[in-house]
């Protein structure tokens, strides 16, 4: 299922009308399916992660390392690491094997019976680092020269998912993550550095290990977070969109609904499409948070209508569908784990 849903593109297209206020910008729970839902698997085993080369280097246990500590948090599955799979193994007279992935997953599906294998390979695992330098047109101390240094960390991952019974591969997907960081600009006309400070490498490298470990985790089970929508101001109804904005926030969404239907109707806004286009805009929005989905359609094809030349309308119309099929969809994970 596609991430980038309503709720992303919304924050994307609103954003085009600057000069916020934070009166006018709600916070919403949102709920994100899981990608590969797990649900009717009771085990998950880790496999074998490593490099570009298929070597078992550090940072390919590392990798594996956190994928696992990441399944553990999830708490719904039985999770058993290479330690656990070569203890089985060995159990069950089928020695020892080297390598525990893709091609030995159906030996370990007649183990472990009914469960998923993870596996991974880093495509990429960069640093880089240079000092740059430019002129000014401000001289200090006879210095017209700035260095500043720049650092790079790139880190990708392939991560497979199979069914131990069946060998289908239920996800293959690489994910990636980049830090990137400069110092402050300083002047400097020595040859040298002048004193510029390093980066830590591998503080860099455990960051992008972070956030790849928290998206695979992401991928696996449903979760909830939260997104900022700023709503569409104008002098004409201003004051009465912040009223019905604090009952949204108080997640009291008939009073909410009932005030923003109202402004549509107000004379002075009523007078001027592009004006009363932006309020239907703003109720629709919340009739999509208030799982309102055909109500928000017809609010959003009003505001359509009457500014036609706004595409941010017609864009959000189509949008709506695959909005309503995740909220079905992550309500449908979290009835199977019980939560």
């Amino acid at each position: 299922m596609k991430k980038a849903t309503l709720i992303i593109i919304i924050v994307f297209l609103l954003y085009q009308y600057k000069s916020f206020a934070q009166w006018h910008v709600v916070s919403f729970e949102v709920g994100i399916p899981a990608e590969v839902f797990l649900g009717n698997y009771n085990k998950i085993a880790v496999g074998d992660f490593v490099d570009a080369n298929g070597r078992n280097t550090q940072h390919a246990t590392d990798a594996g390392d956190e994928m696992t500590n990441q399944l553990f948090e999830l708490e719904n599955f039985e999770v058993l690491d290479r330690d656990n799979l070569q203890q089985i193994l060995t159990e069950q007279n089928l020695g020892q094997t080297d390598i525990i992935n893709e091609n030995t997953a159906a030996e370990l599906g007649e183990v472990i019976g009914s469960g998923v294998l993870v596996t991974g390979r880093i495509q990429a695992d960069k640093f880089n680092t240079q000092i740059n330098s430019k002129e000014v047109a401000l001289v200090v101390n006879g210095c017209n020269i700035k260095k500043w240094r720049e650092a790079k960390y790139s880190l990708n991952i392939n991560l497979k998912i199979l069914d131990v019974e069946t060998s289908e591969v239920l996800l293959s997907k690489t994910l990636k993550a980049v830090d990137a960081r400069e110092t402050d600009k300083i002047y400097c006309c020595s040859y040298g550095g002048c004193g510029i400070p390093a980066f830590d490498e591998n503080g860099m490298y455990k960051r992008c290990l972070g956030k790849i470990s928290n998206d695979f985790k992401g991928l696996l089970a449903p979760y909830v977070t939260k997104t900022d929508i700023a709503f569409l101001k104008h002098s004409a109804y201003n004051d009465e969109l912040r009223q019905a904005l604090t009952f949204v926030q108080l997640e009291e969404y008939e009073e909410g609904i009932r005030l923003l239907r109202d402004i549509t109707t107000i004379g002075k806004v009523a007078k001027k499409p592009k004006v009363q286009a932006q309020a239907f805009a703003n109720l629709g929005l919340v009739q999509v948070y208030d799982k309102q989905y055909e109500e928000a359609k017809e609010s959003l094809r009003e505001a359509f209508i009457l500014d036609s030349k706004e595409t941010t309308y017609s864009n959000l119309i189509k949008l709506i569908d695959e909005q309503k099929e995740m909220d079905e969809e992550f309500a449908r994970q979290m009835e199977i784990l019980g939560e």
